[in-house]
C-alpha cells in the first residue's frame, strides 16, 4: 500500500513494511515531489521512490506551462470574484511574476 500527500511543512517518507504503508509527502509550495515507480521483480511487487528537489538548478521550469497555469488560475478567480481586477489591478498581473 502507498499513501501519497503533499504540502507538508517538510518532506516526509515512511518506509514500506509488512505492517505499514509506504508514505510519501512533498514539501509545501511544491519545493519537492516524489517519483514513485511500481513494478514487479521476480514476481514480487517492487516499489521505488525518489525525492526530486524542484529548487535544484538542474530542474528546468517550463515557462509555457507556467503561463498556462497562471492564465487558468486568473480565469478561475475572475469567474468566482468578478471584481478581482479592481482589487489587485489589471487581470494580466495575476500570476505575471510566475
Amino acid at each position: 500500500m502507498w499513501i501519497a500527500g503533499g504540502h507538508e511543512h517538510y518532506s516526509q517518507r515512511e518506509q514500506l513494511s509488512r505492517d505499514t504503508a509506504l508514505i510519501t509527502k512533498g514539501d509545501s509550495n511544491a519545493r519537492s515531489v516524489w517519483r514513485i515507480s511500481i513494478g514487479f521483480s521476480d514476481g514480487v511487487p517492487d516499489i521505488r521512490e525518489e525525492k526530486i528537489e524542484l529548487n535544484d538548478q538542474s530542474f528546468i521550469l517550463d515557462e509555457g506551462y507556467q503561463r498556462d497555469i497562471a492564465a487558468n488560475y486568473r480565469t478561475a478567480l475572475q469567474q468566482k470574484i468578478s471584481y478581482i481586477d479592481q482589487v489587485i489591478g489589471n487581470s494580466q498581473s495575476i500570476g505575471a511574476d510566475v
